[in-house]
């Protein structure tokens, strides 16, 4: 295919550049656009195609059957907000109850779970919360935490940024009803989306030993190469 121009591509060009003076565009700006090409691209690609059974709308089926069968709840997946789905965060979590007791009570009948305190459903805040609706996040598709937010203080990441308590627990309870497997079985997810009163963030991980969620608490100054931040698109 040559590179000739035809009529029509010319005629769709001549009524960009108008579009683009009415829109108070310069010369310059448009040059300043093309030599920025790549950048654009770029930003056109940034949702990946989606891999069988992980689109998008299958992911949101399996959420509003998880929360008609394990919450009880009748979730609309049209009312719920999606953010933009970046390349290499592949996995949905669709968060619709902000009670913690009820998140935790769902995980202990599926698989056992042992928390730090026995109040800790109380005493625990959150970036994101249901306020408003149900809301999604978008993580990384992988059995343990971000390898390369490992061995990192919690406290250097931007709190929007990082999964919370609330997605890291119901992204366990979905990847067991999926996999039958756990989640952090070799190192722990930092939940620096969260907070406990004391200002520490939970940490969370599969225990082997005891079968069982283990949800305790992490200084958000330490670190440790067996513990990293989830990032979460927002």
């Amino acid at each position: 295919m040559g590179t000739k121009l035809t009529n029509l591509t010319i005629g769709v060009i001549v009524k960009l550049f108008r579009a683009l003076a009415r829109a108070g565009w310069t010369i310059q700006d448009v040059v300043a656009l093309k030599e920025r090409a790549s950048d654009v691209l770029t930003f056109l690609r940034v949702t990946p195609p989606e891999d069988k059974g992980m689109s998008t709308s299958t992911q949101l089926a399996r959420w509003v059957r998880i929360y008609r069968e394990k919450f009880g709840l009748i979730l609309d997946p049209e009312t719920i907000h999606l953010p933009y789905r970046l390349r290499g965060f592949d996995r949905l979590v669709v968060v619709a109850v902000d009670d913690l007791a009820k998140i935790f009570a769902v995980c202990q009948n599926l698989f056992g779970l042992w928390l730090y305190r026995d109040d800790l459903a109380g005493t625990v805040s959150s970036v994101r919360t249901c306020e408003s609706g149900a809301y999604a996040v978008w993580v990384r598709n992988q059995r343990e935490a971000d390898r390369e937010n490992r061995d990192q203080p919690a406290q250097n990441f931007e709190r929007d940024g990082c999964v919370t308590l609330h997605e890291r627990i119901l992204f366990e309870i979905a990847y067991f009803l999926e996999t039958g497997q756990h989640l952090d079985e070799e190192r722990w997810t930092i939940c620096a989306g969260s907070r406990g009163a004391g200002g520490g963030a939970p940490r969370v991980c599969w225990s082997p030993r005891r079968q069982m969620v283990f949800v305790g608490w992490y200084d958000v100054q330490g670190r440790d190469s067996d513990g990293a931040v989830r990032a979460a698109v927002a």
